[in-house]
């Protein structure tokens, strides 16, 4: 799933994708990393280009093969400038 470019804050609407293995969520304005409940098949997820401050413990996600939290997005008050809650 591609949801790229969003200004979204939060990604608990995707609770109920069981099946997501691909999550693209680069270029929001996103600070927890699955702050949702992440499918145990998901495998690629791009955080990159977000306002990242905290990461939960992945450790129980073995298929996690993927993880792209680079290009932190300076916290200035104009970085999500738009942005609204997905929920």
């Amino acid at each position: 799933m591609e949801i790229r470019h969003n200004s979204i804050q939060d990604l608990k609407a995707l609770n109920s994708l069981n099946e997501l293995e691909y999550l693209d969520v680069s270029h929001n304005c996103l600070k927890r990393i699955l702050n949702f409940n992440p499918p145990k098949m998901l495998y690629h997820v791009d955080y990159s280009n977000n306002n990242v401050e905290h990461m939960n413990d992945l450790s129980h996600f073995w298929s996690l093969a993927y993880l792209d939290i680079s290009h932190k997005t300076p916290n200035t008050p104009n970085t999500c400038v738009g942005c609204v809650w997905c929920c």
